[in-house]
């Protein structure tokens, strides 16, 4: 189609860029992806966005008069819908021409047919899942998974069905996250499926508090949907061997301790002022009842603080890239942590205490004493 003409009110086309924005990607594939696919038809806008892995479907209402479709720069369309006083925009195509009036601004943007913009899948609404679930999974597994893609799989959350539910694991290499979800709250045929984390960060950033989520996993078109209200969200599922995480869960500890965890990201942020010129490494002594959290760097000076913690064990020394320990701080909930280690080179196991249904390990970093 290559004539339209619509309204929609500012609001409403402000809100749904911005749901959109996070899928629109820097370096694109393929040239057309810097673009937002927009569709009026039947009463509604649709908006669209994709890097081919992920992409999301948004509809809101508008006053259609002539449907069309037409894909532009989502940078430039954002930015100026941005700046448009709030009330009625008009907006009309013509020969690729996408433009836009308001009652003091008007603009016009050089735009390319529809039809070359890939499709993003539109799931079915089946499949129900709490909000709740899918923010957990991001919050305190998701920041575990790796950020870069030199390993594929390890961008991606491994769900795998257990005897009691599924369990939900993410790890870079450096730390490992791994989440118990009971009963049928989180349900897949698949004995193991591994999702990009992305998939479910970008659900728990944008979903509004009180909606109905639905996921639904086809494994023929090897994609996930997540859909609610007027949006979708569809992902390619990884393929890949996720690695062999349980060999480096410890079975046993030499020494816990029970930590504040409030106090405990007080002492970490201090400590990290110092270490952000020395690789990020923090130095943790753990001595009678005392946690000891300390950190040098050549350039900046050096720090040590102390609060007090229930230990049981022996006494012991470990080092630990400060942002690892940040992240978990920030993602799980609770007043305290139990920390277990047996050794400066063992991994360390962190649990939320009082609660049994989550274990987070970070590897050590071998220093100098």
């Amino acid at each position: 189609m290559k004539h339209m003409k619509a309204s929609i009110l500012q609001e409403n086309l402000n809100n749904a860029l911005k749901s959109v924005s996070g899928f629109v990607p820097s370096n694109p594939q393929l040239p057309i992806l810097q673009n937002i696919y927009l569709k009026f038809t039947k009463g509604k806008a649709i908006f669209s966005a994709t890097d081919l892995s992920i992409g999301i479907y948004k509809e809101t209402r508008a006053k259609v008069d002539e449907e069309g479709e037409i894909c532009v720069p989502f940078k430039n369309l954002s930015a100026l819908v941005n700046q448009l006083p709030a009330g009625k925009v008009d907006i009309s195509v013509k020969d690729n021409i996408l433009s836009i009036k308001s009652e003091k601004i008007s603009a016009e943007f050089n735009g390319v047919q529809a039809n070359e913009f890939p499709v993003v899948v539109i799931g079915e609404k089946k499949g129900r899942v709490e909000r709740k679930i899918i923010q957990e999974i991001a919050e305190e597994v998701a920041f575990s998974a790796a950020s870069d893609e030199a390993r594929v799989v390890l961008t991606g959350i491994l769900i795998e069905k257990t005897d009691f539910g599924q369990r939900i694991v993410a790890t870079d290499g450096f730390r490992l996250s791994i989440k118990q979800i009971k009963g049928e709250k989180l349900k897949f045929d698949e004995e193991r499926v591994i999702i990009p984390a992305r998939f479910f960060i970008d659900i728990a950033r944008i979903i509004p508090e009180g909606a109905e989520l639905f996921l639904e996993l086809d494994k023929n078109k090897k994609s996930i949907t997540a859909s609610w209200e007027d949006t979708t969200i569809s992902s390619q599922l990884i393929e890949g061997e996720f690695p062999n995480f349980e060999q480096i869960i410890p079975q046993s500890h030499t020494t816990r301790v029970l930590i504040d965890k409030e106090e405990l990201g007080r002492l970490v942020r201090t400590a990290s002022i110092f270490a952000r010129e020395s690789a990020n490494i923090i130095r943790l002594k753990i001595e009678n009842n005392e946690l000891h959290i300390s950190a040098n760097s050549p350039q900046v000076g050096k720090n040590t603080s102390s609060m007090l913690v229930e230990e049981e064990g022996d006494d012991q020394k470990i080092a630990f890239n400060h942002r690892f320990l940040l992240d978990l701080l920030k993602g799980v909930d609770g007043k305290n942590l139990a920390f277990e280690v047996s050794g400066p080179l063992k991994p360390g196991v962190f649990r939320v205490s009082g609660k049994d249904d989550y274990l987070h390990i970070i590897m050590p970093v071998r220093v100098q004493d």
